[in-house]
């Protein structure tokens, strides 16, 4: 009777274990995130995050990528990745830019949270046409 409570008790363990790993947020695993075409109105930011969740969960020190290409160039933008707890933004690019795309790698240097990937439109009156773009949590 003891070896069935142990075996029973141990396959209980299991199960519960993979149905918490299976429902958690995503930590720095080569997820990538597709933004697809979109258009940013003028002064304002897209984020993109989970369907019903805050973000994607990003360690402090890990390097993410962020990658946009737009229309035409010239155009005054921001990337980077969006505290979701404080809505501090933690830029990885922004200015004008020389050509249409750009891409940035580097360490996020903000406390492990969730984050939301985003491009902003810097430019005065000119929509932000994005074509394509894509963020990578490694």
């Amino acid at each position: 009777m003891k070896k069935f409570r142990f075996i029973l008790v141990l396959a209980m363990a299991v199960v519960i274990s993979g149905g918490v790993v299976s429902t958690s947020s995503v930590v720095n695993a080569a997820t990538d995130i597709n933004f697809g075409s979109r258009t940013v109105t003028a002064g304002c930011a897209r984020r993109w995050f989970p369907k019903g969740q805050t973000g994607y969960t990003l360690t402090n020190g890990q390097n993410q990528t962020i990658s946009v290409t737009v229309s035409t160039k010239g155009n005054n933008i921001g990337i980077g990745f969006m505290k979701y707890s404080t809505k501090t933004n933690y830029s990885y690019y922004s200015g004008v830019l020389s050509g249409t795309s750009v891409t940035k790698t580097k360490a996020l240097s903000g406390a492990t949270a969730s984050y939301q990937p985003y491009v902003a439109n810097y430019n005065d009156t000119v929509q932000l046409k994005i074509n394509s773009g894509y963020a990578k949590m490694q």
